[in-house]
């Protein structure tokens, strides 16, 4: 198993304790998750557009994103590198793998984790609970 290759993304936040995945909003049109840190008082509302797709799974499925994307790096990382949207591109049917602009992210959370692939870099807000 190839490990990903991650970075933080600097979202101008930093939790300091457990932050849990307690929405997720689909329309059509964009994506928007809540994370919640109880211990903090604090949300994120992370939106994103253009999206192309997204999977939400348990930590434990998600081996090769470990320990670079563990929650004392960061909440929102950018994948570079053998990522699930690398493990799609290997598809014939998944005709986006070369499609300009395409990233992958990967949210972080105690409860799960979603890689969302999208064509615009996400927008994060904070807001005391």
């Amino acid at each position: 198993m190839l490990k990903a290759a991650a970075s933080a993304v600097d979202t101008g936040h930093r939790f300091h304790a457990a932050v849990f995945l307690s929405e997720v909003r689909y329309d059509g049109d964009k994506l928007v998750l809540t994370l919640t840190c109880p211990d903090e008082v604090q949300q994120a509302v992370t939106t994103f557009t253009e999206v192309v797709g997204f999977r939400l799974l348990d930590e434990g499925n998600l081996l090769e994103f470990w320990p670079r994307c563990a929650a004392d790096h960061g909440w929102l990382f950018e994948i570079s590198e053998n990522g699930w949207f690398a493990q799609e591109s290997l598809r014939s049917g998944f005709l986006s793998s070369d499609a300009p602009g395409i990233t992958e992210y990967f949210v972080v959370s105690t409860n799960d984790c979603l890689n969302v692939v999208a064509g615009a870099r996400p927008t994060v807000e904070i807001h005391a609970v």
